[in-house]
């Protein structure tokens, strides 16, 4: 009987801890007028079709301005997407990367990765055009990886996920311990309790490297025109810095307006902040720290 009462007790302790975990407060968010945004997006797309991109992208600044005011996240993943179109439409290619890099981040989709593919390689075959002697590195670096791979996902959801697959690997070894002497029950506890003890030790990690890369600052190369030896200084030879636009890159530090940026292969530049598309993690990218 008291058995029965400890497994009825800790299955509500569980039950109320997912509930708890998954519990929203409902925050008061201003919807935008729907008119003014139907009104916005006739008017980029009546824009795209006369092939007026600088009104199109005048469109999108309002309509996502509206959307901010209203308190919902700073990235909008379909804004993103559209934006992407009309800049690959401009020749831009490195900021029509820059908005699936973090589309990509916030709402990873196979479109928008197999998008991002056909454009890098469009763009390597267009610098082998004007460079051909010039060896262009595009590997990503690990650490870019596993910052990609985890921030997708807010701390919020990183710390539900953890205290989950530690209450679902306390709650079974203690049904374990409950029923040790039963060989049914034990075998299939004990099967249970290991793949609990996985998850959790998958969760452990993956918090880890959450918050080992945290402090990273990753971005997208706008135009490599804009890379410099030395901040200020004359612009390279072509060919000095085989950096490609839309190129991934890590920020290692930043000073007066200037980005000094990593390539995965350890190749060094600076590059002005406007030159120079900071990627937003999903807490950062919903608002929850500073922008960029």
């Amino acid at each position: 009987m008291n058995t029965k009462r400890w497994l009825a007790f800790l299955s509500l302790w569980l039950l109320c801890l997912v509930l708890g975990c998954f519990a929203v407060r409902s925050a008061g968010i201003a919807s935008p007028s729907h008119d003014a945004l139907s009104v916005l997006e006739a008017q980029a797309r009546e824009a795209f079709v006369q092939k007026d991109y600088a009104r199109v992208m005048d469109s999108y600044a309002q309509y996502e301005q509206q959307m901010i005011e209203a308190g919902y996240a700073r990235i909008q993943p379909d804004l993103l997407y559209n934006q992407a179109v009309v800049y690959y439409h401009l020749g831009k290619y490195g900021q029509a990367l820059a908005r699936l890099r973090q589309h990509s981040l916030v709402e990873p989709t196979a479109q928008v990765q197999d998008m991002i593919q056909q454009l890098s390689l469009l763009v390597e075959l267009e610098a082998y055009k004007t460079s051909p002697n010039t060896a262009f590195v595009r590997g990503l670096d690990n650490d870019y990886v596993l910052w990609e791979w985890t921030h997708r996902y807010t701390q919020r959801r990183v710390h539900m996920m953890l205290i989950l697959s530690w209450s679902l690997f306390f709650l079974t070894a203690l049904v374990l311990f409950f029923f040790r002497h039963r060989r049914t029950w034990r075998w299939m506890m004990i099967t249970t309790t290991f793949a609990a003890g996985a998850m959790l030790a998958f969760m452990g990690y993956f918090a880890y490297q959450h918050y080992r890369t945290a402090g990273n600052t990753y971005g997208v190369l706008l135009s490599p025109e804009a890379l410099r030896l030395e901040p200020r200084h004359m612009a390279p030879e072509p060919g000095d810095l085989a950096f490609l636009e839309g190129m991934t890159l890590k920020r290692i530090s930043r000073s007066d307006g200037w980005s000094l940026v990593e390539r995965g292969d350890g190749g060094r530049a600076w590059v002005p902040d406007h030159a120079f598309y900071v990627l937003l993690g999903k807490d950062r990218a919903q608002g929850e720290v500073s922008s960029r």
